[in-house]
């Protein structure tokens, strides 16, 4: 039988529990194990075993102490269109128990002030950053149409997108789904917060979508249908931005939540000529020049956390004229795609097999659909020309990776979305991948192993050239974030270290504080 910590008996106020931080104190349980006493009430609920042990409480109590600080801060807009009068303009995020994080206490200003010294910078200085120019005769003005899949992430992280990102988009739409893509059951949290993301974002079209699916494929059944469920989501993104009134002149732009391209590159595809993969003459739609792929930096759960010497490859855009759902026009074919599946057919994509293509001659290239933007290959990957304008480096994006309020919910998302790790609940955070290994080595001051696959960048977010999230150039919610990120990976060190010692298993937990993780 497993070893319950004898005689732990905790109450908690639901309510403060809700509002306060995500760390949670944690209750070792085990369901095998004879409880002498579990009751539960609405406001409080409390589990007693026979015997007593102050060891055991003590520890508790230090997993319970940690990481009020920051959380619920505060909340206010990073710029209103209104230049006039920004600071008056705040947004107030629904009072639903959804995560916050830590949050800017900058006024709305000192991020006006960075994303109007990036909108004014000279186009064409700007469009030869990115290897094109700027026709100041006949300047470009393309929108961009945004779409992504929305689960559970913080107010946070999406107030670090928005401030980079905020009043560049034509339309916006969030899928939120029923299921994660390993099937695991979660609640809808965000149909109600379109509102919230207009104010927040600087958009007028917002929609959010609920997708519904109890299909049970996943992506462990067959090759075929390898991350099918996510596939299948995204799909509701193209409806909504035709409603929008997205024209083939548009760009579509798809990512998950914590990705963004720089403000600086933004203004570029919308402004500039000579970026093929904007161009439809350039290509028409032919897989080589389609998709413009970014080179990407990533910062993993804090700011200071920076992988060294790696580039990542989402996310991506699309002019509208080649994607399918936008160009109805007839003239180029719908791409064909396996039975049951979002990949296409050898010769046309799969595997990255374009062989069947040098037989079109027309032009007629297939249109892509929105599983092709991430799933398919084609394309290129565009940076920033560091050779030319060494004050800079080359990434033209920004990967926030796990920027969440607790490592429950890191563990959580490692177990059951895209590419799970199964025992991601109870392995030591190092070891459950390479990123978080990275991330770890940061949180306590650890130098990187010399063959460690990931390594930081030395020296953190003040030795990295620019271009940089525009929030992370608050030195106070670096610090403030990054001492948060060194709190909670201790107490998680904790949680694995109790949860060894007693061989409790974590999953009940997780079913406990279900509404916390996810």
């Amino acid at each position: 039988k497993a070893h319950l910590p004898p005689a732990i008996s905790i109450c908690v106020d639901l309510r403060s529990y809700i509002m306060k931080s995500e760390i949670r104190a944690v209750l070792v349980v085990s369901t095998i194990l004879t409880i002498g006493e579990i009751m539960i009430s609405h406001t409080s609920f409390t589990f007693s075993a026979h015997e007593s042990s102050t060891e055991a409480q003590e520890q508790f109590a230090l997993l319970g102490s940690v990481g009020d600080k920051g959380v619920r801060e505060r909340n206010v807009l990073p710029l209103s269109k209104n230049d006039g009068g920004h600071d008056e303009f705040k947004v107030v995020y629904p009072d639903d128990d959804h995560p916050v994080g830590i949050l800017s206490n900058k006024p709305p200003s000192f991020f006006h002030t960075l994303q109007k010294e990036i909108d004014d910078d000279d186009n064409h200085v700007r469009c030869k950053r990115y290897g094109g120019y700027y026709n100041e005769a006949k300047p470009r003005n393309r929108r961009i149409f945004y779409g992504g899949l929305i689960a559970n992430e913080p107010w946070e992280l999406l107030e670090i997108v928005a401030t980079e990102t905020f009043g560049l988009f034509a339309g916006m739409v969030f899928v939120e789904s029923n299921r994660t893509q390993n099937f695991t059951p979660r609640p809808f949290q965000r149909l109600e917060h379109g509102e919230t993301f207009k104010q927040l974002f600087g958009v007028d079209q917002v929609i959010v979508v609920d997708h519904v699916n109890e299909n049970k494929y996943t992506h462990y059944n067959s090759q075929d249908n390898h991350l099918a469920r996510e596939h299948e989501q995204r799909a509701e993104i193209v409806k909504d931005w035709k409603k929008m009134g997205m024209l083939k002149t548009d760009i579509g732009l798809l990512v998950d939540m914590d990705e963004t391209f720089s403000r600086d590159f933004f203004r570029a595809a919308q402004v500039c000529d000579g970026i093929d993969a904007l161009d439809y003459e350039k290509h028409h739609c032919g897989h080589k020049k389609v998709k413009l792929v970014s080179v990407t930096a990533t910062f993993e759960t804090s700011p200071e956390c920076i992988t060294d010497k790696r580039h990542g490859f989402h996310p991506d855009m699309i002019l509208g004229a080649c994607i399918e759902g936008i160009n109805e026009e007839g003239f180029h074919p719908v791409a064909p795609r396996e039975e049951n599946s979002f990949m296409r057919p050898l010769g046309l994509g799969k595997d990255c097999d374009w062989s069947l293509e040098k037989n079109i001659t027309d032009n007629k290239y297939h249109l892509w659909d929105i599983s092709d933007f991430r799933r398919t290959c084609g394309g290129y990957m565009l940076k920033l020309d560091d050779q030319a304008f060494p004050g800079y480096t080359r990434y033209t994006a920004f990967h926030l990776h796990n920027f969440f309020t607790s490592i429950d919910t890191t563990r959580f998302k490692m177990q059951t979305y895209g590419h799970p790790v199964a025992n991601a609940d109870r392995l030591p955070l190092h070891a459950i991948s390479n990123d978080l290994k990275m991330m770890y080595n940061c949180a306590k001051d650890i130098s990187d192993d010399p063959d460690q696959k990931w390594k930081r960048v030395l020296g953190g977010f003040t030795t990295v050239k620019p271009f940089l999230p525009i929030y992370f150039q608050d030195e106070d919610y670096r610090r403030r974030r990054h001492k948060f990120v060194k709190e909670i990976v201790e107490m998680d060190e904790q949680y694995i270290s109790i949860t060894d010692k007693y061989q409790v298993h974590p999953r009940f937990l997780f079913l406990i504080f279900r509404r916390a993780i996810i």
